[in-house]
């Protein structure tokens, strides 16, 4: 990192040696892009008038992470571990589910004398019969 400089030959951008064009004291790449709002900070804005090193990207949401959040609302090391989470989680979630997948032979009549022990009524068997 070069220190504090001079902003009117050389454009007023860290580490950028290209010319400054007039009075704006940015070069032609710089010209549209604004300086971090703190004081004596040589850094482009990233979002909220703030460069990255001043709090211009969102910090990582995992707990006492104060790593940047890269892509969506995690850090890299944390996202990764977050998508393992998830795909742990549905592996086990689809592992519940086969408990609950019908086999066909499930799905075949079967004899209410298999089930009962006990002779049944006539009465009682047709109308068990007629609710199955």
């Amino acid at each position: 990192m070069s220190g504090p400089k001079s902003c009117s030959s050389v454009c007023c951008f860290r580490d950028c040696t290209a010319p400054a064009i007039g009075t704006t004291m940015k070069c032609h790449y710089h010209r549209n892009r604004a300086k971090c709002r703190v004081p004596a900070c040589l850094n482009q804005v990233y979002a909220r008038q703030l460069c990255v090193g001043h709090g211009g990207r969102r910090k990582c949401e995992f707990p006492n992470c104060e790593s940047n959040a890269r892509l969506g609302q995690y850090c890299t090391l944390h996202s990764k571990k977050i998508k393992q989470d998830k795909k742990n989680e549905t592996k086990q979630w689809k592992e519940n589910e086969s408990a609950f997948v019908i086999d066909e032979n499930d799905l075949r009549p079967f004899e209410l004398h298999q089930i009962y022990e006990k002779e049944i009524d006539p009465l009682d068997y047709a109308i068990l019969e007629s609710l199955l």
